[in-house]
């Protein structure tokens, strides 16, 4: 085949294998107030959010046809590019949220997830990375460790 044909397989087998542009978070706690404080700290980041209440809120959405973001034409296009979770919540805690992301299909499974929590105790943490957890921020959140954060995350992946 023709070096032209070539360089166009190359090329679309490169944005088969790389990851799309999106950059959105969810952000899972049980309270209200952390929720907010998150979310203006990706507002004034101009990264683009969606909040779940639990573990249990956050696997619907992450699973069901919910969409309040389009999805990109991208074929690998995670919806979700990041998921900043609380760990003690009702209904679903972040330990369980975690293996139930890793069990996803659809390049969802790879999703990055951050344990946002007052909780540091050497076991919790232990447990949250052999669960597959990514990262641990501490509670409350500082704006420096967000940004760090996400470039690590989000914004290095774009």
């Amino acid at each position: 085949s023709s070096p032209s044909h070539m360089s166009i397989l190359k090329k679309v087998n490169n944005f088969n294998n790389s990851r799309c542009s999106c950059r959105r978070v969810m952000i899972v706690d049980d309270n209200d107030y952390n929720l907010m404080v998150l979310g203006r700290m990706l507002k004034k980041r101009n990264v683009e959010f969606i909040e779940a209440y639990d573990g249990e809120d956050a696997l619907e959405k992450l699973t069901s046809s919910y969409d309040q973001f389009s999805q990109c034409q991208h074929p690998n296009c995670r919806r979700v590019n990041l998921i900043l979770s609380d760990l003690n919540m009702p209904r679903r805690d972040g330990f369980l949220l975690i293996q139930d992301v890793r069990k996803l299909e659809d390049h969802q499974n790879e999703i990055p997830i951050i344990l946002v929590s007052a909780f540091d105790k050497p076991e919790d943490i232990a447990t949250g990375f052999q669960l597959g957890m990514d990262d641990m921020l501490h509670k409350p959140a500082k704006e420096e460790h967000i940004q760090k954060l996400l470039l690590q995350y989000l914004l290095s992946h774009s």
